[in-house]
């Protein structure tokens, strides 16, 4: 056998090598994908439920509180600005949804396309949403006072909720702290961010103005402003 053809075989069996590493990592790494998936949706599922028992129960009493207290025209406004934002929600949803299966369809096909102009062509609810956002801010502003208020009369019932969740958020760490070490730092942050918005919203920092027109633009039943 020439040097040359011992230099191939070399070659091959690294390059061998190389490619069943690299399938091997991309394997753990889908399987941690999983992992972490299974894992985090036993933590929401907690979460969830005490959202239902407790939070959700204490930011209806905030809403028939505020809605009570308004003049009627500002609370029909506010009524209307409600209803629209709901049904813009599902119709952005909707539209989102098109957007995907549009591009699902164009990469499936191998058809050369904008995504930035496709998705323009798919944002007309998003902009109206947006709209009735700014539209709330004149509320925000007006009744912010107001609104602390009232959210000052739950401060204790918020703070026994935040301690019942800390408390699940722990035993849940500390049971799958070996997985949790195998998973990037980011990916859990991001996680824990979208289960926030999720399963905790407008207690956090009711101080925050974008969350302040989440709450009012909150209809009392649908998914709490996310």
């Amino acid at each position: 056998m020439s040097k040359f053809e011992k230099g191939l075989m070399i070659l091959g069996v690294l390059l061998i090598t190389f490619l069943t590493v690299v399938t091997a990592k991309e394997a753990i790494s889908d399987t941690d994908k999983m992992q972490t998936k299974i894992i985090f949706k036993e933590l929401k599922a907690s979460l969830k439920d005490l959202y239902k028992v407790s939070t959700l129960r204490y930011m209806q009493e905030m809403k028939n509180n505020f809605d009570n207290s308004l003049p009627k025209e500002d609370l029909a406004e506010l009524n209307d600005l409600r209803f629209r934002v709901t049904e813009l929600k599902k119709l952005k949803k909707a539209e989102r949804k098109a957007f995907v299966e549009q591009v699902k369809m164009y990469n499936k096909a191998g058809i050369e396309f904008s995504r930035e102009e496709l998705k323009s062509r798919y944002s007309k609810y998003s902009v109206e949403y947006n709209k009735v956002h700014k539209q709330i801010s004149d509320f925000s502003s007006k009744y912010k006072d107001r609104l602390m208020g009232i959210y000052n009369q739950y401060d204790d019932d918020f703070s026994h909720v935040r301690s019942k969740r800390d408390k699940i958020i722990q035993r849940w760490e500390s049971m799958y702290a070996k997985e949790l070490s195998m998973v990037d730092e980011n990916e859990i942050t991001k996680r824990y961010s979208k289960l926030e918005r999720k399963t905790n919203p407008f207690m956090s920092d009711i101080d925050n103005t974008e969350l302040t027109k989440l709450f009012l633009l909150w209809d009392g039943f649908s998914k709490a402003g996310y």
